[in-house]
């Protein structure tokens, strides 16, 4: 099957970048006017660890990844390069992850219909993490019901394939509170608990159910929690990212 341009993709994938900091909202996350949780980094942290993605996604060797394993040494070397412009502060290592899968499929050729399928059978390894031995905290979590972000692509990014005709209606502020109610976002846990990422969630569904104005008001409120409490949204803003790069694509 033909490939596609990766430029084309690079160029979706920045947008969307930089529409995450647009966000008027961060709930704990930078944005072009806020530090959100965080004291080590600011926007122009995320702008120069965007160039930095971008590039190395432009200079690897794309026709040397022949299986998962070659996959993740190469997101691994992406990761690098990100930290490398930021001086070891990790602002997308989630998004990064989550890119890497796509961005094989697109290069490749792989119809929309066919993703799922794909990269299923590609990410399949992704099981082993979950071993005790391998990442115990994430084996525990998944014994607790935790979602990570492993099972997006061991679904086959079916939660989001599904649910773009429905995601590209949402303005930006709605779209973030629909993946605050349903996503199991560990960073929030790494920086909480995991009963306060279902309080979360549970108070994001809650604000969808209100009419404009007071869901205008309590969704202010719950971002200024989330930075009160130190908390972050990393996981949710990564899916953002990512929802907003694939909307942006002409995928056949």
């Amino acid at each position: 099957m033909q490939g596609r341009e990766i430029g084309t993709y690079l160029d979706a994938l920045g947008r969307a970048i930089g529409r995450e900091l647009d966000r008027d909202l961060g709930y704990g996350c930078v944005t072009m006017t806020s530090q959100g949780a965080h004291d080590d980094m600011d926007f122009r942290t995320f702008l120069r660890s965007q160039e930095g993605i971008l590039e190395a996604f432009r200079r690897a060797d794309w026709d040397s990844v022949g299986d998962f394993r070659d996959l993740r040494q190469l997101g691994r070397e992406v990761e690098e390069a990100m930290m490398e412009e930021t001086g070891g502060i990790n602002t997308h290592k989630g998004l990064v992850f989550l890119q890497t899968f796509l961005l094989l499929a697109w290069i490749r050729g792989i119809a929309w219909d066919d993703l799922t399928p794909y990269i299923q059978d590609l990410s399949a390894p992704l099981r082993a993490d979950y071993r005790e031995g391998t990442f115990p905290k994430s084996a525990l979590l998944n014994r607790e019901g935790v979602r990570d972000i492993r099972q997006i692509p061991l679904s086959g990014y079916a939660f989001l394939l599904r649910g773009m005709g429905d995601f590209r209606s949402m303005e930006d502020g709605d779209l973030t509170l629909h993946l605050l109610a349903r996503v199991d976002d560990t960073t929030t846990i790494a920086r909480s608990s995991l009963p306060m990422l279902r309080k979360l969630q549970s108070r994001a569904g809650e604000i969808l159910t209100m009419a404009p104005k007071e869901r205008a008001r309590a969704a202010e409120d719950l971002s200024a929690y989330y930075v009160d409490q130190k908390i972050s949204s990393g996981g949710v803003a990564d899916l953002f990212t990512t929802i907003r790069t694939l909307e942006a694509l002409p995928w056949a």
